[in-house]
Parts: C-alpha cells; structure tokens; sequence
C-alpha cells in the first residue's frame, strides 16, 4: 500500500476519528439526520489528508518525471466534497452562523421527538 486513499479501511478508519472529534465540538451532529452528512465529509476530508500525506512525503512528480495527475485530481475532488461537507454540517464560520439562523427560526418543532430528548440529554449532561 502507497498512500492508503484507495483503501476503504484506511478511509474508515480515520474518518472515524475525524467524525469522534467533529461530534464531540458539536454534539448535535450526532443525530441520526446528520449521519450521511458526516460519513462523506469525514471520508473525504481522510482522502484528501491521507493523499496530502503521501505527496508530502513524496512530492508531486513520480519517479518518471510527470505529475502524479490521478492524485491530483482525487485530492482536489476530495477537497471539494470536504469544503461543501464542512459548510453544510456548520463547521465553517459561514456554515456555522447559517445553520444556527435556521434552527431558531425553525425552533424546536424541526426536531423530531427522539432528536428533543437527545438534545436536552446534551444540554444537561446525562448524554
């Protein structure tokens, strides 16, 4: 194995990582309607980091002279899915800002019942 971007249990395993630590800044992630959400973002912000990882470490032209333009163009399409994962899930400034200007417009009637009780488990510790 060379940079592991191919392999789905490098990807899982630390997009698994990245998801402990995005849902323990934002606990209200953890909702099951934000799971699809954070599987993508998380695989393919390990994608773009594991690919990052290896052309560090070995640059960006191969040992025939050319561009490693396959990972390349994983990595920027890693990127992209990332950066629109990161701004729907709230974990940029402008992300963030338009999810809480939504939730207090909605109020608590967009929460499903099992959604209100996990959330008052968050607020008051019993999580």
């Amino acid at each position: 194995m060379t940079h592991g971007a191919y392999s789905d249990a490098v990807i899982d395993a630390l997009a698994a990582e990245y998801a402990d630590q995005v849902i323990t800044a934002s606990p209200v992630l953890a909702l099951d309607r934000f799971a699809w959400s954070l599987r993508t973002w998380a695989r393919a912000e390990a994608r773009a980091e594991l690919i990052h990882r290896h052309l560090a470490q070995h640059g960006i032209i191969n040992n025939r002279g050319t561009p490693r333009t396959s990972l390349l163009v994983m990595l920027a399409a890693s990127e992209r899915v990332a950066a629109r994962g990161r701004d729907e899930l709230g974990l940029s400034p402008a992300g963030s800002a338009k999810i809480a200007a939504l939730l207090r417009s909605a109020g608590e009637s967009a929460l499903s019942p099992d959604e209100r009780r996990l959330l008052l488990g968050m607020e008051d510790g019993t999580r």
